[in-house]
């Protein structure tokens, strides 16, 4: 294995670690909670998006379609995206 292939194996770990993380502290996020009420798309559906290999907004919104109407939820979704990654 060379060593570009080890440094992006690394980034991923910690890229998982971090969600594992964050998903430990899960409890304070109600993934229940909608987030876009044009598509009803929630907290949890975000989550997800993140933790399949999105990482800007409108990856997320491709996923989800999270603003993808109004875009009164870009800020929110966004913000959740930042935090999750």
């Amino acid at each position: 294995m060379k060593n570009a292939d080890l440094k992006v194996e690394n980034i991923e770990v910690s890229k998982r670690l971090i969600r594992l993380r964050y998903r430990k502290d899960d409890t304070k996020m109600n993934r229940k909670k909608v987030i876009c009420s044009c598509y009803h798309v929630t907290k949890g559906d975000v989550a997800d998006a993140v933790e399949q290999g999105a990482s800007t907004f409108k990856e997320v919104k491709k996923m989800t379609k999270a603003g993808k109407a109004c875009g009164d939820c870009k800020k929110k979704v966004k913000k959740l995206i930042k935090k999750l990654s």
